[in-house]
């Protein structure tokens, strides 16, 4: 071993190719996970050489990091079998090719592929692949699969800011599922917190027709509401939701209609008891 490296004594795995011990880089100055052969002829073969020459190009950081922490019990939560697989296969989706997530991938891989680009990044691609995207969205934010239902939950959040360049009907397909979702029928779980989280989120950064279509469907879906019968953490959302919006400096379109909507909410919270404003 060069002189760039020192390792412990210690062993922290083993197997029947070699064996791992916590070492560390003098160079980068980080902690690495080294592998020792069990080599019976006492030297690296060419193909040994080639083979973790492939190795080392294809994994990403992200995914050395990761095993690197597992080996070495970095961190505890590793430890579990079915997390590591789950940040792995994460990982492995990040360091992937967005066409072949979208053709092969499950929601959580799309996600983490998604998760790295930008507004800017989203709206320049292929409009093949957005298209299929949103396709995937509307598949199951109408199915009944719990497991679905919490995929499609992530990914309509990312998209609320990924999609904020996206053409208003594009937008639209994202923003209609996710105002159901925030003040329907999923309104009161935990994905529907979190929804209106990445509503209000978008409502402070969207600008021009992303902007314009947040409040066309807020409005559609709240125009109808028994406000005197709602629960006080609804309306709560309801005003944060509609101050965020009016606050926007991108907001000229409905503006009757939401003063409306912040009025009775207003009205409705002052006239309960014990209801902070």
């Amino acid at each position: 071993m060069t002189t760039r490296f020192t390792y412990e004594t210690t062993i922290h795995g083993e197997g029947g190719f070699g064996k791992i011990r916590k070492g560390r880089d003098t160079v980068l100055e980080r902690d690495v996970a080294i592998k020792v052969l069990n080599l019976p002829s006492g030297k690296f073969s060419a193909d040994d050489i080639e083979r973790f020459k492939r190795e080392a190009k294809t994994l990403s950081p992200q995914i050395d990091t990761l095993i690197r922490d597992c080996i070495l019990l970095l961190d505890k939560r590793l430890s579990s079998a079915r997390l590591f697989g789950q940040r792995l296969t994460t990982a492995f989706a990040s360091n992937k090719p967005l066409s072949d997530v979208l053709a092969h991938g499950r929601l959580h891989e799309l996600a983490a592929a998604l998760e790295e680009l930008t507004a800017s990044d989203f709206v320049k691609l292929p409009m093949g692949q957005r298209v299929l995207i949103l396709e995937k969205v509307a598949t199951v934010t109408t199915s009944s699969d719990q497991r679905l239902i919490y995929a499609a939950g992530e990914m309509l959040e990312l998209l609320l800011s990924r999609g904020l360049l996206l053409p208003k009907d594009d937008y639209r397909e994202i923003v209609c599922p996710a105002v159901e979702w925030g003040f329907g029928k999923q309104s009161h779980s935990q994905g529907g917190r979190s929804i209106r989280g990445a509503l209000e989120s978008a409502a402070y950064e969207s600008r021009g027709d992303s902007h314009d279509i947040i409040v066309e469907e807020i409005c559609s879906k709240l125009g109808s509401c028994d406000w005197d019968s709602e629960a006080d953490w609804f309306l709560h959302a309801v005003r944060e939701i509609t101050s965020t919006l009016l606050a926007n400096p991108s907001c000229t379109s409905k503006l009757v209609e939401l003063r409306k909507i912040l009025r009775t909410v207003n009205r409705i919270q002052n006239s309960r008891p014990g209801v902070a404003n």
